[in-house]
C-alpha cells in the first residue's frame, strides 16, 4: 500500500518497470512500448517531497517491502522499518495510517484477531491527528475497534470479501 501511495505521489506509472505479454504481440510496434515508457518516465516527479513510512512487525516482510520499493523506484521516498503497529506514535505530525491487519484466517485465531482489534482501537486513539483506513474481513470490526467508521466500502482482498473502514472525520484534524 505504501509503495503504491509513493508511486502515486511521484506520478510514477504502475508497471513501468515490468514487462507485459502484449509487448510480444506482432500488431504492436516495439517502438510504441519504448515511446510509452519514455513518456511515462519523463512525467515522474523527482523531488515530490513526499515521504511514506511503512512498517511491519515481521522482519521478513520488511525486507520484502524494501526490495519491492527499490524495484518500483520509490525506495528513496520511503522509510521502511520493523515496528508493531501498537507502538506507532504521532511525534506531533499529522498523518494517514493505512493497515491490513490479520483477519483470523491465515494468521492468528479469530479470538486473537478480535483481541488485536480491541488493542488497535485503544492505541490508535492516541493518533488523534491522523486519518485511518483499515482493511479487514471482520464485519464487526468497528464494535471491537471502539469507534464508528465514517465510511465503509466493500472490496475483495484476493478472493476474500473485505471491508475498507475509513476514519477521517476528527475534530482534532482541524
Amino acid at each position: 500500500i505504501a509503495i503504491e501511495a509513493t508511486m502515486l505521489m511521484k506520478n510514477t506509472a504502475p508497471g513501468l518497470n515490468r514487462a507485459f505479454s502484449a509487448q510480444t504481440f506482432p500488431q504492436f510496434e516495439k517502438t510504441m512500448w519504448q515511446n510509452a515508457r519514455e513518456d511515462a518516465r519523463s512525467r515522474i516527479i523527482k523531488d515530490s517531497g513526499f515521504m511514506a513510512y511503512a512498517s511491519d512487525i515481521d522482519p521478513e516482510c520488511v525486507k520484502i517491502a524494501e526490495e519491492n520499493a527499490k524495484h518500483a523506484g520509490v525506495y528513496g521516498n520511503m522509510k521502511i522499518f520493523q515496528r508493531d503497529a501498537l507502538t506507532i506514535q504521532t511525534e506531533g505530525r499529522r498523518g494517514t495510517l493505512v493497515c491490513n491487519p490479520p483477519y483470523g484466517e491465515r494468521l492468528f485465531s479469530m479470538k486473537e484477531t478480535e483481541e488485536l482489534y480491541k488493542k488497535m482501537g485503544n492505541h490508535f486513539k492516541t493518533l488523534d491527528k491522523w486519518q485511518m483506513y483499515i482493511i479487514t474481513s471482520h464485519e464487526e470490526f468497528c464494535k471491537l475497534f471502539g469507534r464508528k467508521a465514517d465510511k465503509v466500502r466493500k472490496l475483495y482482498n484476493g478472493m476474500i470479501p473485505c471491508y475498507f473502514y475509513q476514519f477521517f472525520k476528527n475534530d482534532k484534524n482541524k
